[in-house]
């Protein structure tokens, strides 16, 4: 076995639990392999009909996408992320945030990194993180049904609906940095 493989698990645990949290649901979480060496791991989410454009969709995508490297910290006892070492994961952050400047993009990344590992190290996310990387590890791949089957039986709790539509923070100029502090405030709220 590949000796990555328990990390790619955790990484891909990590944006596919994100990605329900949000309220998103997956397509597929896979490992792709050349003879027995890992070369791809993939966990594609269900986003037709989202407007990605809108500060809606960049909100949770980003906290999906940091939910793989955060998840993958987690899992190595690491106590930080190099944000320059995010991989395909960081050209995609960089891509959605380029229109920011440098300072404000480096605290938004922190403040959702600080969010995501809120949400992950919660005992129902780990719980429901541990069952995805044994499936993934003995399957290589993870489908809806299972997925759903694991985060239900763990009571994963997904955001309220109305945390993704406050028009009062809708024209903010520092609405991501807005938005992710107030996760934040809830996810305290709800969980602690």
């Amino acid at each position: 076995m590949d000796s990555f493989l328990p990390s790619a698990a955790h990484h891909e645990a990590g944006h596919a639990l994100m990605s329900y949290i949000v309220g998103w649901s997956i397509e597929y979480i896979e490992f792709r392999f050349d003879e027995t060496v890992l070369t791809e791991a993939v966990t594609k989410y269900d986003v037709l009909g989202q407007n990605k454009s809108s500060p809606f969709f960049v909100k949770r995508r980003l906290l999906c996408l940091l939910g793989g490297p955060v998840a993958q910290v987690i899992f190595e006892k690491r106590t930080k992320i190099n944000i320059d070492e995010l991989g395909p994961d960081g050209v995609l952050i960089d891509a959605m945030l380029s229109g920011m400047d440098s300072i404000q993009k480096e605290r938004l990344i922190n403040d959702t990194i600080n969010a995501v590992s809120i949400f992950l190290r919660l005992a129902a996310s780990v719980a429901a993180r541990d069952s995805i990387v044994k499936e993934l590890l003995s399957a290589h791949r993870l489908l809806p049904e299972k997925f759903i089957a694991i985060v239900t039986d763990h009571q994963v709790a997904r955001l309220p609906s109305e945390t993704w539509g406050d028009s009062a923070i809708e024209h903010d100029s520092n609405y991501l940095q807005t938005v992710i502090a107030k996760l934040t405030a809830l996810i305290r709220k709800l969980f602690f």
